[in-house]
């Protein structure tokens, strides 16, 4: 069986993933309303549901380690433009009084690094909505196997009544 991650290439676009993961994901969806429900489709369902499911826990695994990853390098790039920004700017021969605040640190870092700063919020923003589509497909995938396992009720409870009333 294809992984999802299999299926997604790695060069397209965030949207395009997205639309290639949900096509991914409707060709497995074989309970249309259209087709009947017998043992066989449904324990078919349940096999790929699982599979499907199993990789969707590892892409968001790995989607927020990703994400993780991402915002520790700017908060370590951060910290070392602070404290550099800070020994210039807040001198020893200043009065305190006289000293910038944090908030004056931060628009200063922002200002003078304003491409490496804006990429890395760029970088930062994708990484969450990947995280947020990953989640969702999850939640979305959740709901099937609520559907799946009414279905397997329903068809279990059918079945213990034909037998019931063959015996």
């Amino acid at each position: 069986m294809r992984k999802i991650k299999d299926v997604v290439d790695s060069t397209l676009s965030f949207e395009a993933k997205v639309q290639t993961r949900i096509d991914y994901m409707n060709s497995l969806l074989k309970l249309t309303g259209k087709t009947e429900v017998n043992f066989g489709l449904l324990q078919e369902c349940l096999i790929e549901h699982t599979a499907i499911y199993f990789d969707l826990v590892a892409t968001e695994t790995l989607s927020r380690n990703e994400l993780q990853r991402k915002k520790k390098e700017f908060e370590m790039w951060f910290a070392e433009k602070y404290v550099a920004k800070r020994m210039e700017v807040n001198r020893p021969d200043l009065s305190a009084q006289k000293w910038a605040n944090a908030k004056e640190f931060d628009y200063m870092i922002r200002a003078e690094n304003k491409e490496k700063y804006s990429t890395f919020m760029e970088e930062i923003e994708e990484l969450e909505q990947n995280l947020s589509f990953v989640e969702g497909l999850k939640k979305g995938w959740d709901t099937y196997n609520y559907t799946l396992s009414t279905l397997s009720n329903n068809v279990r409870k059918e079945v213990d009544s034909i037998l019931a009333r063959k015996s």
